[in-house]
């Protein structure tokens, strides 16, 4: 049998493999530490046998990192398909800062996205690698928002001085502040959603030509 890689289109994932993923979901959600988790504990909850785990991993790392893989490209996949029905690029910014006021599951993700840029551990290597790829790549948010940028310079709205690198790192940057104020909420002395106008106007002068539109 063929070991999982990771970069499966969802189709292909097989169906245990599915019931593997969505039990590390859960345990991340239940708070579970993904570097002491036992794969037993895992299999356990997907409802599987432990060497069924084996059958498709090398290892611990192997296997979670493919979970988060498949995690990741499944969060990406879903914001460029709901973002796609917006039209100008102030409606795709609101779309996006109403995902991180409204839905609590969709800041865990981001975050948990940062988490894995940043560690060191091992399957966040393994993580790192693989998103490293050209495959990959194409589902990251980086690629589909280039796209987003370059729209919204044809349509006139983006300043076309900037490189769309810059746009995007604008973009990221107020999101993940705007995130860590709900995520720390109570430790900073104002109520988050009293700052999105400032953040949204701050972004819009920015990279804009017409920022009231």
């Amino acid at each position: 049998m063929e070991k999982i890689t990771g970069m499966e289109a969802s189709q292909d994932v097989p169906a245990k493999v599915l019931l593997i993923y969505d039990a590390v979901e859960h345990l991340i959600k239940e708070g579970q530490d993904l570097n002491t988790v036992k794969v037993s504990t895992i299999t356990e909850k997907a409802g599987i046998g432990k060497g069924t785990a084996y059958d498709y991993f090398e290892t611990k790392d192997d296997l979670i990192a493919c979970a988060l893989l498949f995690q990741i490209r499944k969060m990406c996949d879903e914001l460029a398909n709901a973002i796609s029905g917006e039209d100008s690029f102030g409606d795709k910014i609101n779309f996006l800062l109403d995902e991180i006021e409204q839905k609590k599951g969709r800041r865990q993700s981001f975050l948990r996205l940062v988490h894995v840029l940043t560690e060191n551990n091992g399957y966040c290597q393994l993580v790192r690698q693989k998103m490293a790829s050209e495959e990959f790549q194409k589902s990251m948010p980086a690629s589909r928002f280039d796209n987003i940028v370059k729209e919204g310079v044809a349509r006139g709205e983006i300043k076309p001085e900037f490189p769309p690198e810059y746009v995007i790192s604008c973009v990221a940057s107020r999101l993940f502040m705007y995130m860590v104020y709900f995520c720390a909420e109570g430790c900073f002395p104002v109520n988050p959603t009293t700052l999105r106008p400032y953040i949204y106007k701050g972004l819009m002068e920015e990279v804009c030509v017409n920022p009231e539109l």
